[in-house]
């Protein structure tokens, strides 16, 4: 993959090349094992059931829509994302409303209308993500 005699010391001598760790030798004997049981095609042939993105990833895209990476935020401002994330994730966006009415504030005609519609359009796109059609 690398092109001969430039940077690649690998290329330049393969038979003698030694490979550096960027761990120490004793950490890289404890995480060695854990990587080979965690790469193990058994355990790996379950992740591809559905060829899905799993919820952990979703809820994360949930948290960083509302929190971005590209500037720094305080702790309080993450944990509020993450209650907000969580609260979509479960309820979808209902839990705006369950927000507006835990604050006191009475959703207008608008509001109530545009979370129906935003429901409605988030699980009409994981139902069509979510079938054998967009799969394939």
């Amino acid at each position: 993959m690398c092109p001969t005699n430039l940077w690649c010391k690998y290329n330049n001598d393969p038979e003698n090349y030694k490979h550096k760790h960027g761990l120490a030798d004793a950490i890289v004997e404890l995480l060695e094992p854990i990587y080979d049981e965690l790469s193990d095609p058994s355990l790996l042939v379950k992740c591809l059931h559905g060829k899905t993105q799993n919820n952990n990833e979703c809820l994360n895209k949930l948290i960083w829509d509302r929190c971005g990476k590209e500037v720094f935020v305080g702790n309080q401002t993450i944990e509020d994302a993450t209650y907000c994330a969580v609260a979509q994730f479960n309820d979808g966006n209902v839990s705006i409303m369950k927000h507006f009415d835990k604050l006191g504030i009475t959703p207008g005609r608008f509001t109530s209308s545009g979370v129906a519609v935003a429901n409605v359009k988030r699980i009409y796109w994981s139902d069509k993500k979510s079938s054998d059609g967009a799969k394939k």
